[in-house]
């Protein structure tokens, strides 16, 4: 008997059509809002799946907009802190998300996890793009604002100092946008 002469063929990879992609995205966040128990044991695989998908998206708005509400779902859905877990390997790419996973967390609990949560976002704040860079320094503003001045001597430490007198400057701008908007509401 003779070898093949060929390794046998793999099937490719093919991408789903757009609607088939909406529409299961938005089957899978329909189950994650309303039976988050389906998918809590899974939900780091569902959220590599999600990433995934996201980063083959290309233009479509609606199929990455869907993928970034059933992440959100998904990640709301769990443990603040499984969440970071999830988010931090990719924040990068998700500011938004982790912006809102921290704002989940009790401050000690940043406190706590502190060197995990920062690190990831310090690099991406020294990278060559200028949004992503802009997006790591709002994400350290809002680190700051849901902990306070506690935060500020880790941040000493890891902040070059143009980096700290901008995390600064928009924290203050925005205690006073929120003092302007409260002192309006009275």
């Amino acid at each position: 008997m003779q070898a093949p002469d060929k390794a046998p063929k793999t099937p490719k990879k093919r991408s789903l059509p757009l609607q088939v992609q909406d529409a299961s995205v938005f089957c899978i966040q329909e189950m994650i809002l309303h039976h988050p128990a389906c998918v809590a044991d899974y939900a780091e695989v569902v959220a590599s799946k999600f990433f995934e998908v996201s980063g083959r998206a290309g233009p479509d708005r609606r199929l990455t907009v869907g993928l970034a509400r059933a992440l959100d779902h998904l990640l709301a859905s769990i443990e603040p802190l499984r969440a970071l877990e999830i988010l931090l390997p990719q924040v990068s790419q998700n500011f938004d998300l982790l912006c809102a996973a921290l704002r989940r967390l009790r401050p000690e609990q940043i406190l706590e996890h502190l060197n995990v949560i920062v690190a990831p976002i310090v690099a991406a704040a020294e990278t060559d793009s200028a949004e992503t860079r802009k997006a790591a320094i709002f994400s350290l503003v809002d680190l700051y604002l849901i902990v306070g001045e506690d935060v500020m001597s880790y941040f000493r430490q890891e902040l070059s100092p143009s980096q700290l007198k901008l995390v600064t400057l928009y924290a203050e701008r925005q205690q006073c946008d929120s003092k302007g908007a409260t002192v309006e509401a009275d």
